[in-house]
C-alpha cells in the first residue's frame, strides 16, 4: 500500500512528484517517508521501479531495471533518496512513457502529484498503455486538489483508486 491505497500484483511502479512545490509544508520528506514504508511492506517476491518527476525524470542512482523487494535492495535504493531535491515543474508524461515501456510492464502504478498536471489525461495514458496489458493506476493528490478530477478519472479508467492526502498528512 502507498498512502493507504492497497493494490495487489507482483510489479509495482511508483511515479512520485518532486517538483518545486514539493518543498512546501514538508511534502517531499513526507512522500519519501511513505514511499520507504511502502517498499518495506512489499512481499519479497515483488518487484518495484521508482520514477521521480518534475520538469524531467530522475531515478535512484542504484536502480537498474526492476528491483526485487528484498531488504538489501530496499536499503540500497532508499539511501539514494537522501540526494533528492525538489525543483522544476510538474510534467508526469515522460515518467509514464518510461514506466509503460518497462518489460514486463507494471501491474500497478502509484502516481503522486501535488500540483496541476497539464498535458496529461486519461486519453494520454490510454495512448501509452501497451496493447493487451492491464495496468492499474492509483492516484494520490498530495496537499493540493487542483488536479483532483483528472486523477479520479485516471484511477477510474484503469481500475485504480484515488485519494486526497492533506500536506503533512498520513493515510
Amino acid at each position: 500500500s502507498f498512502f493507504g491505497i492497497s493494490s495487489s500484483g507482483s510489479r509495482f511502479c511508483y511515479i512520485v512528484d518532486i517538483s518545486g512545490s514539493m518543498n512546501q509544508q514538508n511534502r517531499l520528506d513526507s512522500a519519501i517517508a511513505e514511499l520507504t514504508k511502502s517498499l518495506k511492506r512489499l512481499p519479497d517476491f515483488a518487484r518495484f521501479y521508482i520514477l521521480f518527476y518534475s520538469s524531467q525524470i530522475s531515478e535512484p542512482n542504484s536502480q537498474n531495471g526492476w528491483n526485487t523487494a528484498r531488504s538489501s535492495s530496499i536499503r540500497r535504493i532508499t539511501k539514494d533518496f537522501r540526494d533528492l531535491r525538489a525543483g522544476g515543474g510538474t510534467n508526469p508524461n515522460p515518467a509514464f512513457e518510461q514506466a509503460l515501456q518497462l518489460n514486463p510492464p507494471p501491474d500497478v502504478i502509484f502516481f503522486l502529484t501535488d500540483g496541476e498536471i497539464s498535458g496529461f489525461s486519461v486519453d494520454t495514458l490510454r495512448a501509452l498503455l501497451p496493447n493487451g496489458s492491464r495496468v492499474i493506476v492509483n492516484t494520490i493528490a498530495f496537499g493540493n486538489a487542483s488536479s483532483q478530477q483528472k486523477l479520479i478519472d485516471i484511477a477510474k479508467a484503469t481500475g485504480g483508486q484515488y485519494k486526497f492526502v492533506p500536506s503533512g498528512g498520513t493515510p
